[in-house]
C-alpha cells in the first residue's frame, strides 16, 4: 500500500523539541544518535552559542505524523567535523565569496558512519530522503548557507542523494572486526609470529609496570572519575595541540544519561595514569576519547574550549 500523506519538513532550534521517546524511536540503535547524547552536547554548551555549531534539526512529518529526523547544524568554521574543506573554504574567500555558514548534516565531533535520515526500525524511503535534500537545499539558499554536507553518512543514503545531485567525496577509515574470535588467544592465533610477539611484550609491560585497570559500565554518576577522565582527555589535547571541543560537563552528562558508555581507567597505585571512554551498542564498541597523564598532573595545560571569537 502507497502512502499517500503529504510530506512536509521543518526545522527546529534543539533537539529538546521532540520528546526524547520520539527521538529514541527514530534514532536506532547507535548511541551518538540518541537524544541524550544531541542533548548532552548542547546542555553542557558543547554545541550552540559561541561554538560555531548552532543546532537546526529537521523534523519530517507525514501528514501529523513524525516519520524521520535528521541532525542538521549551521556552522560557521569547519572544526570538529574530521572532514577537511578548507581547501574549499579558501576557494570560496580567493572567488570574493563567503563559505561560511554552511549547514552541515553530522554528529558533532563524531566520525562514525551511520544512517542521517533517522526513520526507525524502518529503513528511510526514498521520497523521505528526496524531502530531506530539498528541505535542506531551500534553507540554504533561505539563509546565506554556502553548502549542504552530509558527513559520514550509511551508503544506503549516499546513493539516494547521489540521485538528487549531491556529489560523494571518499575517505578512508579502519575498523576492526571479530572474524569469528572467542578469546584474545584466538586473536593472536591469527596474527603473523612477530606480530603476536609484539603484542604480548607490551601487555607484559604494562602488567610489570603495575598498572591495573577499573571498567566502569553506564550509568557512570561518580563525578570523581568523569574528574579524572577530564584530565586525560585534556593531556590528550595538549600532547597534539588539538582543540578541547568538550566541555567538563558534557561528560557528567553522558555517563548518567547514554546507554552504552564504558569507562576504563588505568592506576598504579591508587594514581590514575590512563584511561579511555567507549560507547557500546549490540553490535560494535566505539572508542572515543583517552588519555594518559604526565608524571605530575599539575603540568597539564588545558587548551580553552572554542568558541566563536577565535575563529571570527
Amino acid at each position: 500500500m502507497i502512502d499517500s500523506e503529504a510530506i512536509s519538513c521543518r526545522f527546529l532550534r534543539s533537539v529538546a523539541e521532540v520528546p526524547q521517546d520520539l527521538w529514541n524511536a527514530l534514532s536506532g540503535p547507535q548511541p551518538f544518535l540518541r537524544h541524550e547524547f544531541l542533548k548532552a552536547l548542547e546542555d553542557s554548551g558543547s554545541v550552540g552559542a559561541g561554538c560555531g555549531w548552532h543546532p537546526e534539526p529537521l523534523a519530517i512529518y507525514r501528514g501529523t505524523r513524525l516519520s524521520a529526523l535528521v541532525p542538521v547544524y549551521r556552522k560557521t568554521h569547519s572544526y570538529g567535523e574530521y572532514v577537511f574543506d578548507w581547501a574549499w573554504a579558501h576557494a570560496y574567500e580567493r572567488a570574493g565569496l563567503h563559505y561560511y555558514p554552511k549547514l552541515v548534516v553530522a554528529v558533532p565531533y563524531t566520525p562514525v558512519t551511520g544512517p542521517r535520515v533517522l526513520c526507525g526500525a524502518e529503513r528511510c524511503g526514498p521520497d523521505i530522503i528526496h524531502a530531506a535534500a530539498h528541505a535542506l537545499r531551500t534553507q540554504a539558499a533561505a539563509t546565506g548557507a554556502s553548502s549542504v554536507h552530509w558527513l559520514f553518512m550509511d551508503a544506503a543514503g549516499r546513493e539516494t542523494l547521489e540521485s538528487v545531485g549531491f556529489s560523494q567525496r571518499t575517505g578512508f577509515q579502519f575498523h576492526w572486526h571479530n572474524d569469528g574470535w572467542s578469546s584474545f588467544d584466538d586473536y593472536l592465533a591469527a596474527l603473523s609470529a612477530p606480530k603476536r610477539k609484539n603484542i604480548r611484550r607490551e601487555r607484559r609491560q604494562v602488567a610489570e609496570a603495575g598498572v591495573r585497570y577499573v571498567v566502569h559500565e553506564g550509568p557512570v554518576r561518580h563525578e570523581a572519575l568523569w574528574d579524572i577522565f577530564y584530565d586525560l582527555y585534556h593531556a590528550t589535547i595538549a600532547k597534539y595541540g588539538a582543540i578541547a571541543y568538550l566541555t567538563r560537563d558534557f561528560f557528567s552528562r553522558i555517563g548518567a544519561s547514554v546507554p552504552g558508555v564504558v569507562l576504563v581507567l588505568g592506576y598504579v597505585g591508587t594514581a590514575p595514569v590512563a584511561g579511555a571512554l567507549f560507547f557500546r551498542d549490540d553490535t560494535t564498541l566505539y572508542g572515543r576519547y583517552w588519555g594518559d597523564l604526565p608524571p605530575s598532573p599539575a603540568s597539564i595545560s588545558r587548551p580553552a574550549t572554542i568558541r566563536q571569537s577565535i575563529i571570527a
